[in-house]
């Protein structure tokens, strides 16, 4: 028995050096920008698009934009039964059935004002802007405040809430909501003067809680508070010195998303290791997202996803399709030689049209155009027939203002 433990060994290193970053199946001519996630729905934002919904983890996209005009989408956030939107030259909107309409929720935030984020806090709902400082909501986002007492600077970026507190960042400092007298205390002793970024926090059960920092500028790092940001320490080690934009946790693991890709730590920060493998090359990494299995990160105008077990981390995968309104399924087979077939669900009559694009945008197929009933169907695709040479292609079904896509290769 003991000569194949040598194999059993190398087989698990194997497995886990393959293990690396791979692209979701993005819409044609669709560029992500930021990122939010409800149980396992995911919510993408675009630089021009507008808004993205994918209950299927990544392999299929409906766009979600009845009511949106402004459709660079900055921010995005899951609050209660509401999903907010932080858009370029647009202020913010607001959705409250899943992202299927959206309405103007700018009250007295001005047009020209970028929400970067989202927490909802004490029974009110707090936004961070880059130019106002802290808006704060207590109608559930119609109308908004500034709340910005205690702070200095307009500049402000992350908000985080942890069990018992919210905290912001602005410019170089690290401020603490105080519940009782409504206004904000800096808490930035050994923070370095550098943008604050991102926040991230854990607890290990044993009421042991460390927060996490990510700073950018001439120099960038992370640094942590084990005392509720008291004082700050820096947890840097392994880190590139390129800036930090976006912080995730899952249980005590931590993860740094930079200039050069991701990076994890599995001891609070004393050391971090490069996970960047997948990434086509070394650039921007954001809106690091949690879900229950994977880890999501907009890297290279792209939603790529890894699998939390990758890291040594046990999870347990939840299916929720509760955004659905229609279902298009990824084509079998895929690849494909001669023939393959597309699959969708309808939940209501509607108006479908199914195209076939290629990388370019170009279309290259219609498969169908016509009104039809609810209920499940099966197109076969003949390659040769439809015109599909060997290559990637982008199949999209539209059911009246609502796009679903999903992606084919013909070998």
């Amino acid at each position: 028995m003991k000569k194949f433990l040598p194999l059993l060994f190398l087989s698990f290193i194997s497995l886990f050096s393959n293990a690396q970053w791979i692209a979701t199946n993005m819409p044609s001519g669709v560029l992500a920008f930021s990122l939010a996630i409800k149980n396992d729905v995911l919510i993408m934002g675009t630089l021009s698009s507008g808004v993205f919904i994918s209950t299927d983890k990544g392999a299929t996209w409906v766009e979600k934009n009845n009511g949106i005009v402004n459709k660079q989408i900055w921010s995005l956030a899951v609050i209660d039964s509401y999903i907010f939107a932080g858009t370029a030259g647009g202020g913010v909107y607001r959705s409250a059935d899943e992202g299927n309409t959206w309405v103007p929720a700018n009250g007295n935030i001005p047009s020209t004002t970028i929400i970067r984020s989202f927490a909802k806090f004490d029974g009110k709902i707090f936004a961070a802007s880059t130019n106002k400082g802290v808006y704060v909501s207590t109608d559930d986002g119609l109308s908004w405040s500034q709340h910005n007492s205690g702070i200095t600077g307009l500049v402000a970026l992350p908000l985080l809430v942890t069990d018992t507190d919210l905290f912001t960042g602005v410019l170089q400092g690290v401020y603490k909501y105080n519940k009782s007298t409504s206004d904000w205390t800096k808490v930035s002793t050994g923070v370095p003067n550098l943008t604050i970024a991102a926040f991230t926090w854990f607890s290990d059960g044993q009421g042991n809680k460390k927060i996490f920092a990510g700073l950018s500028g001439s120099t960038n790092m992370v640094v942590r508070t084990t005392n509720n940001a008291v004082s700050w320490e820096l947890a840097e080690n392994g880190l590139a010195k390129v800036p930090v934009a976006t912080l995730a946790s899952k249980g005590t693991v931590i993860f740094a998303g930079n200039d050069y890709g991701v990076y994890y730590s599995t001891n609070a920060g004393d050391t971090w290791t490069d996970v960047s493998t997948g990434f086509p090359l070394a650039s921007y990494a954001s809106f690091l997202t949690s879900g229950s299995d994977y880890l999501y990160v907009v890297h290279t105008g792209k939603v790529w996803k890894r699998k939390f077990s990758d890291f040594g981390i046990a999870t347990t995968a939840i299916e929720n399709t509760q955004f659905a309104s229609a279902e298009l399924k990824q084509n079998y087979p895929n690849p494909l030689n001669e023939h393959t077939t597309i699959e969708y669900l309808l939940k209501n009559t509607a108006q479908v049209s199914l195209k076939i694009f290629d990388l370019t945008g170009r279309e290259v197929s219609e498969v169908i155009s016509e009104t039809q009933p609810a209920g499940v169907y099966r197109h076969q695709i003949e390659a040769k027939k439809s015109g599909l040479k060997p290559g990637t292609y982008v199949y999209q079904l539209q059911t009246g203002s609502e796009k679903h896509s999903g992606k084919m290769i013909v070998e």
